[in-house]
């Protein structure tokens, strides 16, 4: 699990499958958006159903009878993990109208990472309304090119697919589509034992050593 910061006084995680489901959606991303809702039980973040959007956009269901925290989704091949002005954009207009910090997190296959950004606090109506009367000139933008975002944001979390091993517990990991292999290399110390961890598509994402009383 990953856990974040929200504010002073609240801390929140990411479960295993949440996290899981991030690397599976980025690996399984080609020319759609892929993503689902982030939803709260209690501290715990957990993923809502997958859905596939289109290109550049993608719609969720609810959390059911669970409080939503947020959206995870993919941008295509072309694009990489960094948030859109639309990205940056939702979460404020999402956590006015929810009366809450919105999480927003984003991946891409360009660059096999994951992104989390939320509003430093719950979103006023005003600033919301301000912000977007910009969204024609701010189309096509990321939210790194809008400078008022690096007040109003926060980036809680980021990190690879590559990760994950470090993560999550071993055996949830066939579920993002990593296997894991161990191997040994004789060497003039004595054998030297290794655990590689690799995608459905054969691309080693990590590698790292085993103890020997492993």
């Amino acid at each position: 699990m990953l856990k974040v910061t929200l504010g002073p006084s609240k801390e929140v995680e990411f479960a295993d499958e949440t996290l899981v489901q991030m690397g599976e959606s980025i690996l399984r991303t080609k020319k759609a958006e892929r993503g689902f809702a982030l939803c709260y039980s209690g501290n715990q973040i957990l993923p809502g159903k997958e859905h596939v959007g289109g290109r550049s956009s993608i719609s969720y269901k609810d959390c059911g009878r669970a409080p939503k925290a947020g959206s995870f989704h993919t941008h295509p091949r072309d694009g990489d993990s960094e948030p859109s002005w639309y990205d940056g954009f939702g979460s404020l207009h999402n956590g006015w109208s929810r009366s809450v910090q919105w999480i927003t997190c984003t991946g891409s296959p360009k660059d096999m990472t994951v992104r989390c950004h939320a509003p430093r606090d719950v979103p006023d109506g005003l600033t919301v309304k301000v912000i977007g009367k910009d969204k024609r000139k701010m189309h096509g933008k990321p939210m790194s090119a809008d400078k008022r975002f690096d007040e109003l944001h926060q980036e809680l979390a980021r990190f690879r697919v590559r990760d994950l091993p470090k993560l999550v517990s071993r055996d949830i990991l066939p579920r993002a589509g990593i296997r894991v292999e161990d191997v040994s290399f004789a060497g003039s110390k004595g054998p030297s034992k290794y655990r590689k961890y690799i995608t459905e598509t054969g691309e080693v994402i990590s590698v790292e050593p085993i103890d020997q009383g492993t």
